[in-house]
């Protein structure tokens, strides 16, 4: 919940993050920008309640780029966050850097 409801437009998860946590950024419904890196091996969702899930009512995203170098795992994530929300099947780039 580091980043709930919070009124934040962009952002980028640092490099030495690796897990994402239920409701992280749930009510920020100024995002637009999220970067992910490959470092993320985990991301938390709740059971019971929609807003348990990370990205709930983050109705402005618009992008949610991968980036870094481990092919697998950006896949990994890529395909956590579509079984989350099929919505982000349209908004994330990938970018191996």
């Amino acid at each position: 919940e580091m980043f709930k409801d919070l009124s934040i437009e962009e952002i980028e998860i640092p490099d030495s993050v690796t897990t994402i946590k239920k409701s992280a950024f749930s009510g920020c419904n100024k995002l637009t920008s999220i970067v992910i890196p490959d470092t993320v091996t985990s991301i938390q969702s709740g059971d019971y309640y929609a807003s348990d899930k990370p990205f709930y009512g983050c109705s402005s995203l618009k992008k949610v780029v991968l980036k870094g170098s481990d092919s697998e795992m950006l896949e990994k994530i890529k395909h956590k966050l579509i079984k989350l929300d099929e919505t982000f099947k349209g908004l994330i780039v990938v970018r191996y850097i």
